[in-house]
């Protein structure tokens, strides 16, 4: 009797919420804050997770749109950690997108276990916006 079993490859992705809280206009520090990408996979899978620009985005310029009738767009940006290590710290360098050069490609994994990476978001001080509640979505993509 032969006994056989083909293992999958299979990835699992959560993107936390990035609330960046309050922005003062009259700040001259940047705004800085960091959330959760949590990736699991199957042993010795090597997964690659990159970024849409969100959906109010200028070109390749990530906005905030608020929720008036007239909104103001308030320009920010999610950058990648500064290695592909869990939990590395954020270095506010390189732009994760979907290109090459801002594409999280992660080492194979161990096991299973849940990975955690940091989502690194920066609103640069300075704008001039009005009142509102900014709010944006982007699409995080797995691919392996």
């Amino acid at each position: 009797m032969t006994v056989s079993a083909a293992v999958i490859n299979k990835c699992t992705v959560t993107a936390g919420a990035m609330p960046f809280g309050n922005y003062d206009t009259f700040s001259a520090t940047n705004l800085d804050v960091s959330a959760n990408i949590d990736v699991a996979c199957t042993k010795n899978t090597a997964p690659a997770i990159t970024m849409n620009v969100g959906l109010n985005a200028a070109s390749a310029v990530r906005r905030m749109k608020g929720a008036r009738a007239t909104p103001d767009f308030l320009n920010y940006e999610v950058y990648l950690p500064a290695s592909n290590a869990a939990n590395a710290a954020c270095a506010y360098t390189t732009v994760w997108n979907a290109t090459p050069a801002g594409t999280l490609t992660l080492t194979a994994a161990p096991n299973k276990v849940l990975r955690t990476y940091k989502a690194c978001g920066r609103i640069l001080a300075g704008q001039d916006v009005g009142v509102d509640s900014d709010s944006d979505t982007i699409v995080v993509t797995v691919t392996f």
